[in-house]
């Protein structure tokens, strides 16, 4: 083999190649994977994430590149790790979990931006930047892809290898449209700069552009528009500092942001040309949408209180759903109809930190983010660091309206970004005694993963086998006319994936708790009695709006609060039991009245004309008790089938 590819040729063909497989891993693989099932529906993506992310560290030890002294980022994601770790504690939450979950996770990422630090100081940073780009813009297109196939309901024939999607409601493989938004942005921006380096043929760059700015139409998310915006007015100040150098990369950008821009403008009328149906862009979704009292503005007041509560150290890591609930989401008692008061989220990142880290917390995040990539803004301007920073830009704009710094992949690909600076890195000479900063680093790793494995191992039970009871209620339930609807807030493949093992024809994912509570309501309005079941916050709505509700025992308090009846015992067949004994009481109801109107109706025009004796009528009342509670008795002998 040639020494230009060879695995430790510090800046060959093939050292490039095996760091654009790593980053492909990392920033394609998991946004790619359809594996997105109960309970957690994201653990695949997100374990496989940090999988990934292990796996770029020990390329970047196998082949040498880990000899440089760990960069800003190493040191930023450790200090968090250490955060999140103590403050559990020092503050007693009962629940240790999610945040030693999190510590773990961020341990990954310190290790993760010591091996991005190692590949920049060997291939440099502008071909570092290239192979994320490279990524990005295949994973774009393949997501694009995707999303356009959903638009023409061609994804049903690749059932359990392509998400479902919807015309309305076109989401890529990533399960929602804003999170596809977010990723086709990436693309094109990557696109764009491709171009703009001479990377990428002007006639491909150009075609890419078209392609994932018409996709961002057919998507129609709004956050596209802010993104829009925000790197627009950072490729201008890029420009500014890098004077007539940054000409072409500004043009290229710019061009490609018009385009998102136009498609916006003229999606439907050429869909109608063309004779296809047409789709709601985000144009006009934002038309007649108001901020006040919106969903998001009673969610952000409410994670202001939650935040004023305890300002300084905050209540601890995945606080926020019950601290949210306590702080006054309900003030007036409880309303079914309410649009924001069961977010597990405050969707917006600086709220959210605040709320669950307090200003000590927040600060922390913050200034340390902007420690790490000040490197970019210190050295001279230059390409490789717009592209970057345009891919944080996106990321930072659509988490101050939603959560995707919470999903581990979207949080790892933000990580490799911020590790990509260009500040110079002194090349250790030996090993010695830091070597043991990445052995014990390894141990900690492996012990997250043998973790992860038994936690693994539990999805795996809970995925493949659905409980015999439950599928038994189901078919009870149907054998006696009672249509069954599934309703959550998963992925809808995932929801039509366990309805298909059910049996259950009617499934609905992607619900928010309104969501729930209207579909309740529309069915009650065609004439349906609804029988509504759940055990979370986010059931609450739809069980007051139901006829009749159960709770499952030891699910959320104002779930079993709201409920007309809490079943006992964690099987559907209770509920099954329930509603089958209630049609049987039912009927007997109806029988005991027929008897006494029978009884009556016979009795009293008989006394009334005196052909009935006194002691008589007395005995045919007393009859007529006898057969009511003996009719009654019988329920003991119904047969519940």
């Amino acid at each position: 083999m040639r020494d230009d590819f060879s695995l430790t040729n510090k800046g060959g063909a093939w050292a490039f190649a095996w760091l654009l497989s790593a980053f492909f891993l990392i920033a394609a693989v998991p946004f790619l994977s359809i594996l997105r099932v109960g309970p957690l529906s994201s653990f695949y993506l997100e374990s496989g994430s940090l999988v990934f992310a292990l796996l770029l560290v020990l390329l970047t030890f196998a082949t040498g590149r880990l000899n440089v002294l760990p960069p800003r980022g190493t040191v930023y994601f450790l200090l968090l790790a250490a955060f999140w770790h103590v403050q559990a504690r020092v503050m007693g939450l009962d629940y240790l979990g999610m945040s030693d979950m999190a510590a773990w996770a961020f341990v990954v990422l310190s290790l993760a931006a010591w091996a991005c630090r190692g590949w920049v100081a060997s291939l440099g940073q502008e071909r570092v930047t290239a192979a994320l780009a490279w990524v990005l813009l295949i994973g774009g297109c393949l997501q694009a892809a995707v999303a356009v196939m959903q638009y023409a309901g061609w994804t049903s024939h690749f059932t359990g290898y392509l998400a479902l999607g919807a015309k309305n409601n076109i989401t890529g493989q990533l399960g929602q449209r804003n999170h596809l938004g977010h990723y086709l942005m990436w693309g094109l921006l990557s696109a764009a700069w491709l171009w703009s380096q001479r990377r990428l043929h002007a006639l491909l760059g150009a075609a890419a552009v078209l392609f994932l700015s018409g996709t961002m139409g057919l998507v129609n998310s709004r956050t596209i528009l802010l993104y829009v915006a925000a790197v627009g007015l950072l490729a201008l100040f890029w420009r500014w500092r890098q004077g007539r150098r940054g000409n072409r990369l500004l043009l290229i950008t710019l061009f490609a942001l018009a385009m998102v821009v136009a498609v916006q403008f003229s999606l439907n009328a050429v869909l109608g040309w063309l004779g296809i149906s047409q789709v709601e862009t985000a144009l006009q979704r934002m038309e007649g949408s108001s901020f006040a009292m919106s969903a998001r503005d009673l969610e952000w007041r409410n994670a202001w209180r939650v935040f004023q509560d305890a300002p300084l150290w905050g209540h601890g890591w995945d606080s926020y759903p019950l601290e949210g609930f306590l702080a006054g989401s309900f003030p007036n008692g409880f309303s079914p109809n309410g649009i924001s008061v069961l977010f597990t989220h405050s969707h917006n990142i600086v709220l959210q930190l605040l709320a669950e880290m307090g200003l000590v917390g927040t600060l922390l995040v913050f200034g340390g983010a902007l420690w790490v990539i000040w490197p970019y803004f210190r050295r001279p301007a230059s390409a490789e660091s717009m592209l970057p920073l345009a891919l944080m830009t996106v990321s930072l704009c659509h988490s101050m309206l939603e959560y995707p710094l919470w999903y581990i992949y979207f949080l790892t690909a933000f990580a490799v970004m911020m590790s990509i600076t260009p500040s110079e890195t002194r090349i250790r000479t030996g090993y010695g005694i830091k070597a043991m900063l990445p052995a014990a680093s390894a141990f900690l790793i492996i012990c997250g993963i043998v973790k992860l494995g038994f936690v693994y191992n539990d999805l795996v039970k809970f995925d493949r086998h659905v409980k015999t009871d439950t599928a038994e209620a189901i078919g009870r339930l149907k054998k006696h006319g009672i249509d069954v609807y599934i309703m959550s807030g998963d992925n809808q493949g995932t929801v039509e994936y366990v309805a298909k093992q059910l049996g259950i024809a009617h499934a609905f994912g992607n619900m928010s708790p309104r969501d729930k509570a209207a579909e309740v309501q529309k069915l009650k309005a065609v004439g349906k009695t609804v029988a509504m079941v759940g055990d979370g916050i986010n059931d609450a709505p739809s069980l007051a709006a139901a006829n009749v509700s159960f709770a499952m025992k030891g699910g959320a308090d104002v779930a079993e609060h709201t409920a007309s009846a809490t079943l006992m015992q964690h099987s559907v067949n209770q509920l099954a039991d329930a509603l089958l004994v209630s049609q049987a009481t039912l009927k007997n109801i109806k029988q005991n009245l027929f008897f006494a109107f029978f009884y009556n109706i016979l009795g009293i025009p008989l006394a009334a004309l005196g052909f009935l004796n006194p002691v008589i009528a007395g005995a045919a009342m007393a009859a007529s008790s006898v057969s009511v509670l003996g009719n009654a008795l019988r329920l003991k002998r119904v047969k519940i089938e």
